[in-house]
């Protein structure tokens, strides 16, 4: 059985609305407090992946741009890769090709060559499936899980469901 108040230094909301609601003050007031530095790019890419995961894509996209604006090269690569994906999701195959290949050609240490290329053929698979075969045939032969990875996605564009 839980216990009806939670351990000391951890918040328990009763509703998913107040914990959206916390998560938005909270990160916000970072923002806010540390303006221009790497703390407050991390919180607004923070800020994307939820919005995003709540279906408010108007603000993801919002606060990954920002991120990628304001952030060090690394968590920027990140709101990029994640800008993509949203995109991808949208059908707005252009845009996420335009924020990936830049990941592929200068890599972060958050965000692999390989990762970079792996997510641009996923979605290119669908519209341009032999570019996005020739993007993953060196991830195949490589070895450990990016290869299983491209194995996987190459099966994927060769057999659409």
């Amino acid at each position: 059985m839980l216990p009806e108040t939670p351990p000391e230094g951890v918040k328990a909301y009763k509703t998913d609305a107040e914990r959206q609601a916390a998560i938005q003050k909270d990160l916000g007031a970072l923002v806010a407090k540390y303006s221009g530095s790497e703390e407050a790019a991390i919180c607004t890419y923070l800020l994307g992946l939820n919005a995003a995961d709540h279906g408010n894509l108007a603000d993801a996209e919002k606060y990954l741009k920002k991120a990628i604006d304001d952030a060090g090269k690394d968590y920027a690569s990140l709101a990029r890769l994640s800008l993509a994906q949203l995109y991808a999701s949208q059908g707005k195959v252009t845009e996420a090709d335009g924020l990936l290949r830049p990941l592929i050609s200068s890599p972060s240490s958050l965000v692999s060559k390989d990762l970079a290329t792996l997510e641009l053929a996923k979605i290119l698979g669908k519209t341009k499936p032999d570019e996005a075969k020739k993007l993953l045939e060196p991830l195949r032969s490589a070895s450990g899980p990016m290869s299983r990875a491209a194995i996987q996605a190459y099966a994927d564009i060769a057999q659409p469901r």
